[in-house]
This record gives C-alpha cells, structure tokens and sequence, in this order.
C-alpha cells in the first residue's frame, strides 16, 4: 500500500495522537498498580476500632440524655411513664443516628479517615485521589447504610481489583492506604 505525500502528515498525526494515547493508559495502568488499596480485614478492623470510638460517644449520649429527661421531669413535677421513656427513646434513636452520620461524614469530608481508618493508614479519596468533600462522604455514608443488609456489598472488597464495596462505587471513592 503506497501512501501519498497529502496522507502522510495526516497518518503521523493520527500514529502520534494513537501513541499517546497509549502512553498514558500505560502510565495510567503503572500508577493504578503502585496503589495500595485498603483491603478487607484492614477495613473491617478499623471499622470495629470506629464502631468502639462511636460507642464511648453514645454511652455518654445516652447517659447526659438520661440526666437531662430526669432532671426535667423533676423539675416539673412529673412522674416518668413507660409512654414518656418511649419518646425519650425515639429521641435518643434520632440523636444517635445523627451522631453515627456525623462522625463518618464529617472525618471523612474535613480529614479523610475515621479514627480507626487513621490508626490503620487508610483514607478515603474519590477518583483525583483528592479528599472527599461533604456532599460525597454524606452519600457514601448513607449508601452503605442502604446497602449494610447486602452484605454481598462489603465481601465485595474481598474479590475487587480496587478493594471498592459497594458503596464505593457507588459515591465514587476508593480507599487508600499510606
């Protein structure tokens, strides 16, 4: 096949643009596998190293609660009543999730990592490998709350190339380890 002297400049910028766009999806692939990814078990330690963190938060969320329902039902003089401790309950349900959601979003949005996730080296980062702004770390929080009786979600980082859940992929992040 002959190439005429119009088709030549035309082929080479055709090869050139082909080459790097080779290039960089080599360079991509050599920087994907330098990543070292937040496996499972490293996860699931430092989930259960939050989930203790969360837990000193809620005993005394729940006992300042119960302080604070005694104290105001004295002051008023009333008798506390199974139906009055079901609405302190419900109450005390409410702060708890909103405290649940605070701790994930926030560390995740102002910091990247969670207590245990810090004490493990690992940081939640989206695609730029940049922090994770509010909006994203309230969306994966709540997608994986969505997506906990799905359990195949989480083992889903036991098979994954990138270590990603469910949720992961779902908000768009990946975790990292330092």
């Amino acid at each position: 096949m002959e190439i005429d002297a119009e088709d030549a400049p035309r082929l080479r910028t055709v090869i050139e643009r082909e080459y790097d766009r080779l290039y960089a999806r080599l360079k991509d692939e050599e920087a994907a596998a330098a990543i070292r990814w937040g496996g499972f078990f490293r996860r699931l330690s430092a989930f259960m190293i939050d989930m203790f963190v969360l837990g000193l938060f809620s005993l005394l969320l729940f006992r300042l609660s119960g302080i604070g329902f005694r104290v105001g039902m004295a002051a008023h003089a009333h008798t506390i009543s199974l139906d009055m401790w079901e609405g302190a309950a419900r109450a005390v349900v409410l702060a708890w999730i909103a405290l649940a959601a605070s701790y994930f979003v926030v560390l995740h949005a102002h910091v990247g990592s969670t207590v245990g996730q810090w004490l493990f080296g690992l940081r939640v980062v989206d695609r730029r490998r940049e922090p994770v702004g509010y909006g994203r770390a309230l969306w994966r929080w709540s997608v994986s709350i969505l997506t906990w009786p799905l359990l195949i979600g989480y083992l889903r980082i036991l098979w994954h190339r990138e270590k990603r859940g469910w949720h992961d992929s779902l908000a768009g992040t990946w975790i990292m380890r330092e």
